[in-house]
């Protein structure tokens, strides 16, 4: 197939749109070393940070306190208001 405004030869996984060529998908980031503060142990992968944060029973974030949760809920109850859904 050809592109019909500039008579490129486009081919399957080519972009069909002027400039073609193939899409670039995201690019190999190699995994970075870096000392965890809150599990007190330097990460060399990524495996090794899963292994850690099971180890200690860790969680990416910390549950809300019932006030947190509180103070949550009256924020969301007042901005419903301020856009007039309650």
């Amino acid at each position: 197939m050809t592109c019909r405004k500039c008579k490129a030869e486009i081919r399957i996984g080519d972009y069909p749109f002027c400039p073609h060529g193939r899409p670039v998908t995201e690019e190999y980031r190699p995994f970075k070393p870096f000392y965890d503060e809150g599990l007190g142990a330097q990460i060399n992968s990524l495996a090794e940070w899963n292994r850690e944060m099971k180890r200690k029973n860790a969680d990416l974030r910390d549950p809300f306190t019932p006030g947190q949760m509180s103070a949550y809920k009256d924020k969301q109850r007042d901005r419903r208001k301020a856009e007039g859904r309650c």
